[in-house]
């Protein structure tokens, strides 16, 4: 057994209660974690320490989780240390900055929704806002560029080979409640509120210096957004966004006022251009 292996099935033992109690009660384990000469090891250690030390892993595993998704972790209120048994249970740590123990309790809290889950309305809504926020922030695919490109011109041969796609910086949400209500009563230190229902269009894009940056936008500007992929040239953007509105405006007037935006969104870092 290598020492990795030993490293691993210690955590395990330490973290996995169920496993813990296999090897403390003799009972075969169906996986090969550990030997027999590491499980007698393990189960003559102090068990009442072993136990309270295993409690402070939990305990330091959530607090991780309530550092980076603050606004969760508010709505959850006592449901989130309810919860934490079965998640540290279900998955295991794997790494141990803050931003990747958030992310796996979002994944297990997202199964988690719609069932036996007791939270606000407007839960999922803050889950999926602090989880771009995380991705962006730390998982961009590259940093954000730090000087601004020039605004482009478009010809028209260009529309036709020019592919628009967001920056691995940026997100764009919808959200289904009023995601400024929410934060202000949570900065107040109110309890959560029952916020109305209202769409809400959340751009999000991470600056140079760490920080996000956020504006809530309009429906078109968010139906360009959408239309953006690697897949589509800016004349199938174009015609996506014309699908999405009724009345449609003339085609050139469309057209002039997509190039616009496309410009504006560029030279802000938003999307970035490639040729197809």
């Amino acid at each position: 057994m290598s020492e990795l292996q030993r490293q691993q099935a210690l955590a395990r033992f330490l973290t996995d209660p169920r496993a813990r109690q296999a090897v403390l009660a003799e009972q075969p384990d169906p996986l090969p974690w550990a030997d027999r000469e590491l499980r007698d090891r393990l189960s003559e250690l102090d068990q009442p320490r072993t136990s309270m030390y295993s409690h402070l892993l939990l305990v330091n595993r959530m607090t991780k989780v309530t550092d980076a998704l603050p606004l969760v972790s508010w709505a959850l209120g006592q449901r989130l240390w309810e919860l934490a048994p079965e998640y540290n249970t279900c998955c295991p740590p794997r790494r141990p900055k803050k931003q990747d123990e958030a992310l796996a309790f979002a994944g297990f809290l997202r199964t988690k929704l719609g069932s036996d889950l007791n939270g606000p309305a407007w839960l999922a809504d803050v889950l999926s806002y602090e989880v771009a926020v995380l991705r962006i922030r730390f998982f961009p695919g590259g940093p954000p560029a730090g000087a601004l490109p020039a605004a482009p011109t478009f010809s028209r041969e260009e529309l036709h080979r020019v592919r628009p796609r967001l920056t691995p910086a940026t997100s764009l949400l919808a959200l289904d409640h009023d995601l400024e209500e929410i934060g202000d009563c949570f900065e107040r230190g109110e309890a959560p509120p029952r916020a109305q229902r209202r769409t809400m269009l959340l751009l999000l894009q991470a600056t140079p210096e760490g920080s996000v940056h956020q504006d809530e936008v309009n429906p078109a500007v968010a139906a360009f957004l959408r239309a953006c992929s690697p897949e589509r040239t800016l004349t199938e953007v174009i015609e996506r966004v014309a699908r999405e509105f009724q009345p449609v405006p003339p085609p050139e007037t469309l057209r002039e006022q997509c190039l616009a935006l496309c410009a504006q969104l560029v030279q802000r870092g938003v999307l970035t251009l490639q040729a197809a």
